[in-house]
């Protein structure tokens, strides 16, 4: 109800598991597998909600990293430590990536640093550094703020509302920046999977939707390109945001159990 997202309580695996909760990883999730004669193809919208960031701060050029495809926290690691794409370590790479997140979603730096075993000094080092190269992002920080001052409702752009309680503070304005990215890409999701639903082809099988993922079961025989051609027609949508078009892509992975795919 918080943001339109489901919730995996009880699946064909079992009941009373909720599968979000299931590790990531080939240990656990090599035991889930299909039916026999059948392979698992799951659909995951790319760094979905850091691409509708890009676009409702209207950050240009954050959309033109993404634009620019590849390895995304590669891109954003050489900005924010300033070397070249193929100098960027694995370590910074990861950096990268988690800043993304806390940048992105108003995370505090005690926290941040928490989350990347750094000091309270560095966290807000990097902070400060995304901030500097994707400025708009903080503008729109603010933006957010001043319509929950003003209104306590925000509403994405497929027009879900959500009204906003509780004493007007640091928690309760990240909880309302996460709202609108978060609900977009779980309604973007949602419509997928409903008109996905009713035009499966025959021996296909929805079986469960975890997180920015749709996880299908269909015949082993089936056609690459058919799954490609599915996939892409139903959960690459267009959406309109700041009167600019974002499509988030659909990176398609195939195997022979839920830990395994490729």
């Amino acid at each position: 109800t918080v943001t339109g997202r489901l919730s995996s309580r009880e699946s064909i695996f079992g009941s009373g598991t909720n599968l979000q909760n299931i590790p990531r990883g080939e240990m656990v999730r090599n035991l889930f597998i299909p039916d026999e004669g059948c392979i698992f193809v799951n659909a995951d919208l790319s760094q979905a909600e850091a691409r509708v960031v890009a676009y409702l701060s209207n950050e240009e050029r954050l959309q033109a990293v993404f634009e620019q495809g590849g390895d995304i926290h590669k891109r954003n690691a050489s900005l924010v430590f300033q070397k070249p794409l193929e100098s960027v370590s694995d370590s910074e790479r990861e950096l990268g990536k988690r800043l993304v997140h806390a940048a992105n979603y108003g995370i505090g730096v005690r926290k941040f640093a928490k989350t990347i075993g750094k000091s309270e000094d560095k966290a807000r080092e990097l902070l400060n550094t995304y901030f500097a190269i994707y400025p708009r992002i903080k503008r729109w920080h603010a933006e957010v703020q001043e319509t929950l001052r003003k209104t306590r409702v925000l509403t994405t752009p497929l027009g879900r509302k959500r009204m906003f309680f509780g004493r007007m503070n640091d928690d309760l304005l990240r909880e309302a920046i996460a709202y609108v990215p978060q609900s977009t890409v779980g309604d973007i999701l949602n419509l997928g999977l409903v008109h996905a639903f009713d035009n499966m082809p025959i021996g296909w099988r929805m079986i469960l939707q975890n997180h920015d993922a749709v996880l299908f079961q269909v015949p082993e025989a089936t056609p690459p390109m058919l799954i490609h051609k599915f996939v892409q027609h139903f959960f690459s949508i267009p959406i309109e945001i700041n009167r600019k078009t974002l499509r988030i892509p659909v990176d398609i992975k195939v195997g022979v159990n839920w830990g395994h795919l490729k």
